[in-house]
């Protein structure tokens, strides 16, 4: 009987004391709301966040760099057309690598990447490659491509050479192979035959064989992207809105 008089005596000494602090109980009374959105937002954030996209290794996506050389070389105006694999994402392309004949010692030339036209001739740039330091004779030279040099899936592009060097005789020499076999990559194509002029006031024309190169690159991997909110509000069990605006997220 003690006990129970002394334990009833003690829980309203407890209640009496938080009746006697209106302030503490109403502040405690207000914040378990805010904690609840608090929490709500660090799971938001937490569910929101992306690692950052690892650094891809290129690899050959196509080339006909085995096959037997032509005996012939060219120093005019040269084009090739490929086709990109069915990569949903696409393609970026790091570097394109073209043989080169004999005697280059102190000529020039410019390999640029051209969308199709639709006369499927060479058409808009795409990217200007940047030249290797000098040119190594009769083997492949390594033409970089620009960071973030992308191509669309499915999708006709030419590899041009020479065009904007203006005499002949500055420009280098390049070699060609009688087969457009490519190898690498399945679902990626090189067109049979390319395209050819003097200059660039002249029309194009086609010839039955095929520059000598290889592309590098890898596919396109989909971005994820962080969810957005929009202007909105949390409710908590006490029945009040907390309002936020969608830059605070």
């Amino acid at each position: 009987m003690t006990i129970s008089n002394q334990v009833t005596r003690t829980k309203n000494r407890s209640s009496a004391a938080f009746l006697r602090n209106p302030k503490w109980s109403l502040s405690a009374f207000l914040a378990a709301p805010l904690l609840i959105a608090i929490i709500a937002l660090s799971a938001f954030a937490m569910a929101s966040y992306a690692p950052p996209a690892q650094a891809q290794t290129a690899v050959s996506l196509v080339s006909n760099t085995a096959e037997t050389l032509a005996d012939s070389s060219s120093t005019v105006f040269l084009a090739d057309s490929f086709g990109t694999g069915s990569n949903t994402d696409g393609y970026t392309v790091t570097e394109v690598s073209i043989s080169l004949k004999a005697s280059n010692e102190g000529k020039s030339t410019t390999v640029t990447i051209r969308e199709n036209s639709t006369s499927d001739l060479p058409g808009d740039i795409v990217a200007t490659l940047t030249n290797p330091g000098s040119f190594s004779n009769n083997s492949l030279n390594i033409f970089r491509a620009p960071a973030d040099t992308t191509l669309a899936a499915s999708t006709t592009y030419w590899i041009s050479v020479n065009e904007g060097v203006t005499f002949t005789t500055d420009r280098v020499s390049y070699a060609s192979v009688a087969s457009n076999n490519q190898t690498v990559s399945p679902v990626w194509t090189i067109t049979d035959g390319r395209q050819w002029r003097t200059t660039e006031s002249l029309s194009w024309s086609s010839e039955a064989i095929n520059l000598v190169f290889e592309v590098k690159g890898f596919a396109g991997i989909a971005t994820n992207t962080a969810p957005t909110a929009a202007n909105g509000s949390v409710t908590t069990p006490t029945n009040t809105d907390y309002t936020f605006d969608a830059s605070d997220f």
